[in-house]
């Protein structure tokens, strides 16, 4: 139930505010650490350091990227991404995750 805690954590803050090509953003959109009071915005990878994952949190949430991407960076980075599609693969994560304990 760890491992869901993390994503629910993770998919809150991307709910929040989504960002693509850097783990952190602040309101002015600049690129931040994850851990400052300032970042607002978070990629996939960002919100799950800044939610303390563990590594069956990210193996959850890697088992949900489309088979056409190594890399959660590369799906949440690709021009073709949207939001949605984020929060739909935290989503089926948590749902993984939920199932699994």
């Amino acid at each position: 139930m760890y491992a869901a805690r993390i994503l629910i954590e993770a998919r809150r803050l991307v709910e929040r505010g989504w960002t693509k090509g850097c783990a952190a953003r602040n309101k002015w959109r600049h690129p931040v650490n994850v851990q400052s009071k300032s970042a607002v915005k978070f990629c996939m990878l960002g919100a799950m350091e800044k939610a303390n994952y563990n590594i069956m949190a990210m193996v959850y949430l890697k088992r949900e990227i489309p088979p056409t991407y190594d890399l959660i960076s590369d799906f949440n980075d690709a021009r073709e991404t949207s939001k949605e599609d984020v929060l739909g693969v935290f989503d089926q994560a948590i749902k993984q995750a939920e199932n699994a304990s």
